[in-house]
């Protein structure tokens, strides 16, 4: 897991080369919010920019809780529910791969770097309050090391998403019930500081839901089908003389 992370930060950091493609593309998938009528959310980050008791608090969990929930839940199934496990973690390394190579092949700017519009970015303007300095969620003094043109699709929601599910399947009844409320929570958290836009939300929850679904299955018939192979020509059969 830590192989796979490491290979994901690294590629994901060549990618944000093309930036007037990336803006172009930011500013195209704006205007087709505004179309689909979520305008207003930009009067939301405004109004929650100028308070602190809101701003701060959604700064904190934009830049940590993807980094402390979701590896914490793989370690909870690893423990508690083996069997669950290795179709979660499948599914995780699935979702992560689908959103790093459209993060490499189509680089889009956030609502926070578009030159010309009002977003602002919640996390920049309240750094003095965290540890992330003013590149993305990245830790002060390692903005150089974090890709900020990859915000289709937003893996902030689809990791979410991913949490959500393995309580679905896996947790009690507190967790199958009211789970849901993580990535809802996040969705609104990654919008409201100017990371996402709502299309990459629905983006994210759209991969989450393919990996999700597709990887269990198909590790499921790959598991049927090696246990219904004949022995193969070359197998050596020891028998008594």
């Amino acid at each position: 897991m830590v192989g796979a992370w490491l290979a994901y930060s690294g590629a994901r950091s060549f990618s944000g080369q093309d930036v007037q493609s990336a803006v172009e593309r930011g500013q195209a998938i704006l205007r087709l919010d505004d179309a689909l009528g979520f305008g207003w959310v930009l009067d939301v980050n405004e109004w929650a920019l100028q308070h602190g008791v809101l701003a701060v608090p959604l700064s904190i969990g934009y830049a940590s809780l993807h980094y402390l929930v979701t590896p914490l839940v793989l370690v909870w199934l690893w423990r508690r529910h083996p069997s669950a496990y290795q179709a979660a973690l499948f599914s995780l390394i699935v979702m992560s791969a689908i959103g790093l190579v459209v993060f490499v092949a189509m680089p889009v700017a956030p609502p926070r770097l578009l030159p010309g519009f009002a977003w602002m970015d919640m996390l920049k303007v309240w750094s003095d309050y965290g540890w992330w300095g003013g590149g993305a969620s990245a830790p002060r003094g390692f903005e150089h090391l974090t890709n900020q043109y990859a915000a289709v699709p937003s893996l902030h929601v689809g990791w979410a998403m991913w949490c959500a599910w393995a309580w679905r399947r896996s947790g009690g009844r507190f967790a199958r019930r009211y789970g849901w409320l993580y990535p809802f929570g996040v969705a609104v958290t990654v919008v409201v500081t100017g990371n996402h836009y709502v299309i990459d939300v629905v983006t994210g929850l759209a991969v989450a839901a393919v990996a999700c679904w597709f990887t269990p299955r198909l590790m499921t018939w790959w598991s049927a089908r090696r246990r219904t192979e004949p022995v193969g020509a070359g197998s050596v059969v020891v028998g008594a003389r």
